[in-house]
């Protein structure tokens, strides 16, 4: 049914079928499956491991296997570098 009471069937043209409540929630649902999680969740996951999780370990195991990378020069080569927050 429609805001005013009409059906589906009943509707004449497209505009008319494209407004509806009915064909609006169909279309938000396939968007939602289309973007979930494809588009709204895996990047910002996949951010997190290639900028921090990744460096932090390559750096661990850098510094683990550098006898000469000690106290303070192991602190810095730990320490992320500044990131552009510019979106």
């Amino acid at each position: 049914h429609t805001a005013d009471g009409r059906l589906l069937k009943d509707l004449e043209t497209y505009q008319e079928i494209f407004e509806s409540y009915p064909m609006q929630k169909a279309l938000g649902n396939t968007i939602y499956h289309y973007c979930w999680p494809a588009t709204f969740f895996l990047p910002f996951v996949a951010e997190q491991i290639a900028l921090v999780l990744f460096p932090h370990h390559a750096g661990c195991l850098f510094i683990r296997s550098s006898k000469e990378l000690e106290g303070k020069k192991a602190e810095k080569a730990l320490t992320l570098p500044i990131m552009e927050q510019a979106r």
